[in-house]
């Protein structure tokens, strides 16, 4: 079945990542027309010169930092004066950590009040006021429009830390910031889906081990803990992405939805 997003102009946070290029990429290849948000100006203005090489499609884009509300209001009235609607937001900007061997600082008890503060800024902070203000737009279209956030299986579930670990006590672990941040993702989406509930619809999805160039040690270790015993290709994320942005999924609204091979149901 193919979906058309055509002419849905759709904010995306966290647009030069791994998951924000995929995403952008299917909402082009859908009809869509995707606004790019990263504060990382290197990185967004060659995924920007790379879409417009492989698309033909020239991408408006804007390196702010989201967790300032002044650039976020600024960056919101100047796509719906372009545009003239803003029809979905996707909050999908996070500070991923880089899980290394032998990286001490991501366990708790060495775990900086910085790097804690930042997460939650980026990823919860950032998420609300984006929610706040292109939300607000999206409630003022004739037909709304949604709002997707990109939580994790690990807003619904402790993170196993002997993925992240070669031997006990020595190796990195998912910092705590990371689930607190994921489950407070999925807080926001519940409270904003009763907040605008017959114009905007507000869903998170939940993907758990997307495959992205991991080690075979890794893959193998994770892929013991999926029913379905291999991780997700970021394919399958996007698709469910594409449906929950479309008008095929208009009475879904408030769903978590995990995409994780049933790692969750175990």
């Amino acid at each position: 079945m193919h979906i058309s997003l055509k002419n849905k102009i759709i904010v995306i946070t966290g647009a030069a990542g791994f998951l924000g290029q995929n995403f952008t990429k299917k909402i082009i290849e859908s009809g869509g027309v995707p606004i790019l948000i990263d504060n990382n100006k290197s990185n967004l203005t060659k995924f920007v010169n790379k879409i417009k090489n492989q698309y033909n499609f020239k991408a408006k884009s804007y390196c702010i930092d989201i967790t300032k509300e002044k650039k976020i209001k600024e960056t919101s009235i100047n796509i719906l004066k372009i545009y003239k609607k803003i029809d979905a937001l996707i909050n999908n900007a996070a500070n991923n950590p880089v899980m290394k061997s032998n990286n001490l600082k991501t366990r708790l008890e060495k775990y900086d009040l910085n790097a804690w503060n930042d997460d939650i800024a980026v990823s919860l902070t950032g998420s609300f006021l984006c929610s706040k203000y292109f939300g607000n737009f999206i409630n003022k279209n004739k037909n709304g429009g949604v709002i997707i956030n990109i939580s994790s299986d690990l807003g619904l579930i402790a993170p196993n830390q002997e993925l992240y670990k070669a031997k006990k006590h020595t190796n990195s672990v998912k910092p705590v910031s990371y689930s607190v941040t994921k489950h407070g993702i999925i807080g926001l989406t519940r409270y904003l889906s009763t907040y605008w509930p017959t114009k905007v619809r507000s869903n998170a999805i939940c993907p758990a081990g997307i495959y992205n160039n991991h080690s075979n040690v890794f893959v193998n270790r994770i892929s013991k803990l999926i029913p379905m015993k291999r991780m997700a290709n970021v394919e399958e994320v996007s698709n469910l992405l594409i449906y929950l942005l479309s008008s095929s999924s208009t009475y879904i609204n408030g769903a978590i939805i995990p995409i994780d091979g049933g790692r969750t149901a175990w």
